[in-house]
Formats: structure tokens, sequence, C-alpha cells
């Protein structure tokens, strides 16, 4: 199947077991009510800049409330390139910082490129109510949900309070592949290293969780902490953005290499691409003229991933 816009959104759904192989679940009822354990939502490669579609985004804003996440991650690339479309992205966090317990948010190559190294946006980030890591690590407990009255009401016991008291998530969100050691003072190795320094000072935890922008970053991963976490998720590569299964991806350097979309297994660590929300940005330039085309894709479906943490 072709898509040529982003009217196809999809929403995929897995529950996690630690060492465990990842299990889709197919059923739409699931997306209506909440399953076991906590559930974390990722968003990834919003890219934000000129030709935005502000109802397309209102809509990925509706589908995170309805789904009732109680940790959202935000795995890079909010916008695509200069400081004008920093505030739009830093308004559409503000209103995801409303949902959930947990907010978090890492950088990718894109989030570099505001013309001020990354500070403007980082800023912008906190200020819309969302911790960003930068190879560092956070605890998430105590989790708050609002429970909602059911025409029938049915036992949902890993949604009550008390079956989520002894739950735990510790997350560790590294800066980017790319533009983190151009722009900071870490190699990727090091980043890794002070990341899981920060990881070991926390509170022991359910689950561990490891936050990477460019899936490239799991070799690394795998290399300095093997084992220690049970899932990393990324994006950016947009599973390929216009990819054609018999012929090469359109940006070779960027979206041709071996984690292109889906799971990818490390031993005892489960490694997640998204797909990403948002679109790579193309422009005609032409006689000094320079102008952005509509967000497009093709065959290669915007996502929201939905992971329901399970014991």
């Amino acid at each position: 199947m072709i898509h040529l816009s982003h009217n196809d959104l999809i929403i995929s759904g897995y529950e996690l077991k630690p060492e465990c192989s990842p299990v889709p679940i197919k059923s739409p009822e699931w997306f209506e009510r909440p399953s076991a354990g906590i559930r974390l939502l990722q968003l990834s490669d919003l890219h934000f800049y000129e030709n935005t579609e502000p109802k397309y985004y209102e809509r990925v804003y509706q589908e995170v409330a309805r789904l009732k996440p109680d940790i959202i991650v935000v795995t890079g690339d909010l916008i695509h390139k200069g400081p004008r479309f920093v505030k739009q992205a830093g308004q559409f966090l503000e209103k995801l910082s409303k949902l959930g317990s947990y907010h978090l948010c890492i950088m990718g190559n894109h989030d570099y490129q505001d013309e001020h190294d990354g500070a403007y946006l980082q800023e912008t980030v906190r200020q819309a109510g969302f911790h960003l890591l930068v190879n560092e690590a956070i605890h998430c407990s105590q989790f708050k949900r609002q429970s909602q009255p059911e025409p029938q009401p049915q036992p949902q016991p890993l949604h009550h309070k008390d079956a989520l008291s002894d739950l735990s998530v510790n997350v560790v969100g590294f800066d980017d592949y790319y533009y983190g050691p151009r722009c900071g003072t870490l190699s990727r190795e090091s980043g890794v290293k002070v990341g899981m320094e920060s990881l070991k000072k926390l509170p022991s935890a359910t689950f561990t969780i490891g936050l990477a922008h460019n899936p490239l970053h799991m070799d690394v991963i795998h290399r300095e902490a093997p084992s220690t976490l049970n899932w990393v998720f990324s994006g950016h590569t947009h599973a390929g953005h216009i990819w054609i299964p018999w012929l090469k991806p359109i940006y070779l350097n960027v979206f041709h290499h071996r984690y292109r979309y889906g799971w990818f297994p490390f031993d005892n660590t489960q490694l997640y691409v998204t797909s990403g929300v948002g679109s790579a940005a193309f422009y005609i330039k032409a006689f000094g003229f320079k102008a952005g085309l509509p967000r497009f894709r093709w065959n290669t479906n915007p996502e929201i991933a939905v992971f329901d943490l399970a014991v």
C-alpha cells in the first residue's frame, strides 16, 4: 500500500515484559482500555516547519489524550531547521504536558539546528513542562491517573492506584548521535558512560529504558553497557520516509542503515525504531527562490508507538 500523506497515522501497540519478546496488541478495544502495567507513549520526529498542518498535530494530540499514557517520551527532532518553529514545538509540548504523569524529551540532530546550537530549543522544552534528558536519567514512580466513569464498569486491576504502587521506571536519555559530540564536549562513548552513571544513582526500578534519537546509538550502548537496559526507543529513520521495497531509500546516508523500523534484539535489550509522527521537509530552490513543499511519505506510515510495561 502506498501512503502519500499524513492521513494514514497509525497507532502501534505492544505489551512488554523484561527478557520477553514484544507482544503486538491488535485489538481495537485495547486502545480504549489501558491494559497491564505502566503505559508509555513515544512520539518522534515531529519536524515542525513552515508547512506544518495544525489540524494534523491536533489529531495527534487527541489520539495521545485518548490513549491515556502514564509516561510520554519525545525522542528528538521537534523542528526541521531554524528558530522560527521552536515556538510551535513548545506549544505542542505544553499541551502534551497536561496528559499523563511524566514527560520526557531528548535531542535529535535537527534540534541542534535552531541557530543556537540547540540552546533555544532546550530552554523551550523545559519551559513547556518536559524533562530534557541529555546523558542523564530520571526515576518515574507515583503515577497519577484520573478515574473516569464507564457505562458498564469492568475490573481494571492494573490501572487501579494500588496496582501501580510497586511499579516504577528508570529512564536514561542520550544526546544526539551526530550533533551531541559536535555541539557538546562528550564523545558518543563518554555520553553513554555519563548517562549510565546517572542511572546508577537512581533507586532501583521495575523497568529500565533508554532513549536515543538515532538507532545507531544502540551499537554504542550495547558495547559500553550490554544488557543494562530492558528496552531502547529510537526514531530518526522515518522508516525510510520514501520507501520502495525493491529500491533504496531516497536518502541513502540517513535512512538506509540496518535499523530502519521495528524491533531489533541485542541480548537482553530490545531496540524499537518508530517511523515517527512528522515528515522531512522538501524544498524547491530555483533562481534564488525557495519554497517548502507539503509534507508527504511514501509507503511509510507516520506512527504513535504505545508500550504497556508489565511484569
